[in-house]
């Protein structure tokens, strides 16, 4: 399951500054919005992993945001706030749920050099081209074969976007580093997927697309 951590106060400019934030170079990344659907907010880890089974066994990403000390249990991921609302009213009967948007505004991610700086501009669009696949198979419930083959599609763009990251040594940029562990772990979801039944299909495919917008937001707010 992943884990979203509450960001640290960034320290003030008097405090010691990490080595990726001392005449590194800087690269601007574009703001990043999506809505997911929430069917919980606990502040037990156990009782959030049981709430992400229930949800998972239903075919629900079941990802779990943490967010300071609570745990916030996610079903699932949009890039529209109306399409996320919509799916809330339809499942008002069945599930109580609550829109939760991820957001990040544009930003700065620090990296030690120019040869780093447009590595990281083509990561960005690999990102954003990965991104888009995941959310074209989360809609694709309904079609297990070609979310299959979406999710094969997202996978390969996944492993495209984690060699490019990993032209930048670890340690350089913590956006890059929070990224790549997100695509990494975004990759193992989608071989879940695409091994699975229809229900995993669709909560892993989901979980995969949740992962990798979160690590996107808490790597920019990093």
């Amino acid at each position: 399951l992943g884990l979203f951590g509450e960001e640290k106060q960034t320290p003030a400019p008097s405090a010691q500054a990490t080595p990726a934030q001392q005449g590194s170079v800087v690269v601007e990344m574009p703001a990043q919005a999506v809505y997911t659907l929430q069917t919980g907010v606990f502040s037990s880890s156990d009782n959030a992993s049981t709430e992400s089974k229930n949800i998972q066994a239903k075919g629900g990403a079941g990802y779990i945001l943490q967010d300071g000390s609570s745990y916030r249990v996610l079903l699932s991921c949009y890039q529209q706030e109306d399409d996320a609302k919509n799916v809330k009213e339809r499942l008002a009967e069945s599930m109580e749920t609550k829109v939760y948007p991820i957001t990040v505004e544009a930003g700065k991610a620090y990296v030690q050099t120019d040869a780093q700086a447009k590595v990281l501009k083509e990561a960005q669009g690999l990102y954003e081209q990965t991104r888009t696949t995941l959310f074209e198979a989360t809609v694709l419930v309904e079609k297990p074969e070609e979310a299959k083959e979406k999710a094969r599609q997202a996978r390969t763009q996944l492993q495209e976007l984690q060699n490019k990251l990993n032209e930048i040594d670890a340690g350089a940029s913590v956006f890059v580093d929070t990224l790549r562990a997100a695509t990494e772990g975004a990759m193992v979801d989608l071989g879940t997927a695409i091994d699975g039944t229809q229900a995993q299909r669709s909560a892993w495919i989901q979980h995969a697309c949740i992962r990798l917008c979160a690590g996107y937001a808490k790597g920019l707010k990093g």
